[in-house]
């Protein structure tokens, strides 16, 4: 690992954390001057054990878009991909990636709808590889409340009732 330094690196009890990289780009895709896109990427390694060979390491790139051009982000994704070495032997364990994506859909600024999946690879059979069968995911979306359409529901509630207040005018 690299000596460490005040700036990038944290101990705690034997445990050593260090951000190794950190890399940032700005893109201009129309050229007016404003920032359409903006990635980040950090990438962390920590040594549980103190033995000098790395046991995490995590890279986390987080990306803002300004869609519209209005200088407010529009969408955000972020995704960290961690590896663990937990028997120390050199070899990856588990990988595991999630992706958050979040979006503002009416430009107020404010997060209108979460996506977030995470996927975990387990190497069970200490093989060395994690195969297909050593993988699992989920994942969720979320809406702001307060643009969930309840609208929808009552329409057809009020349809059904209409149609029994049909029926029963037909009856007389």
């Amino acid at each position: 690992m690299a000596e460490p330094d005040d700036q990038n690196v944290s101990e705690d009890e034997g445990v050593e954390t260090e951000i190794v990289d950190v890399q940032t780009d700005v893109v201009d895709v129309d050229e007016d001057g404003v920032a359409d896109a903006v990635r980040e990427t950090i990438t962390t390694v920590t040594d549980v054990d103190g033995d000098g060979v790395a046991d995490v390491v995590e890279q986390t790139t987080t990306i803002a878009y300004d869609v519209d051009g209005d200088g407010i982000v529009d969408v955000i994704d972020q995704t960290t991909t961690t590896a663990y070495d937990i028997d120390g032997d050199g070899i990856v364990d588990v990988i595991e990636t999630t992706t958050t994506t979040v979006y503002d859909l009416d430009g107020d600024g404010e997060p209108d709808v979460v996506e977030s999946a995470t996927v975990v690879g387990v190497d069970e059979d200490g093989d060395g590889a994690i195969e297909e069968d050593e993988l699992t995911a989920e994942g969720f979306v979320a809406v702001r409340d307060d643009l969930v359409d309840d609208d929808s529901t009552d329409d057809d509630e009020a349809t059904d009732d209409e149609a029994a207040t049909d029926d029963e005018a037909g009856d007389d």
